[in-house]
């Protein structure tokens, strides 16, 4: 069941407008209703079971899985939630397949404060900044859509043949 990301991300935001808690607060601003963050993907050979979305309002993450018939969903309290989680898909082989740019903005937060060594998931970290890289998520955009004045988080990305050969003289 291939699909194009730009499917499954219609797919995705199809199926938050559907839920009841989306329903419950669509007459809410804009910036208080529940939006739709990212949608990550796994590779077995019917990932429509592996899929996660995640969306949020200002106080509550939620996730699911938007092929899934039941509409089951999770919370998550706005605290608890860890950015660092979607580094640790990329490292478990999930695959992005899009986020929105205010969920860049605080991934690009995230990174910079963690970047001299409080983020776990380093691997997952450069998946993601190949996936910047690939989609042309940069700290221009960011600046000009968002007013980012943070780091340029793209000075951390590190191209597959440079990590290996680091990797190998490492041992």
């Amino acid at each position: 069941m291939k699909q194009s990301k730009d499917k499954i991300m219609r797919m995705a935001e199809r199926y938050l407008k559907r839920t009841a808690i989306y329903q419950e607060q669509k007459d809410l601003p804009a910036d208080e209703q529940y939006n739709l963050q990212y949608v990550l993907k796994g590779h077995s050979k019917d990932s429509s079971e592996q899929m996660i979305a995640y969306a949020g309002n200002m106080e509550i993450m939620i996730s699911f899985n938007p092929y899934n018939q039941k509409k089951e969903i999770s919370y998550h309290a706005d605290w608890s939630y860890d950015i660092d989680a979607i580094f640790d898909y990329l490292e478990d082989g999930y695959e992005l397949v899009g986020m929105s740019l205010e969920c860049h903005y605080g991934v690009w937060r995230n990174i910079e404060e963690g970047h001299d060594g409080d983020i776990e998931h380093l691997q997952g970290v450069q998946k993601y900044l190949d996936y910047c890289k690939r989609n042309a998520v940069t700290k221009v955009k960011l600046q000009k859509e968002l007013s980012y004045s943070g780091m340029d988080v793209m000075k951390l990305y590190e191209k597959k043949e440079k990590s290996h050969k680091e990797y190998k003289q490492s041992r």
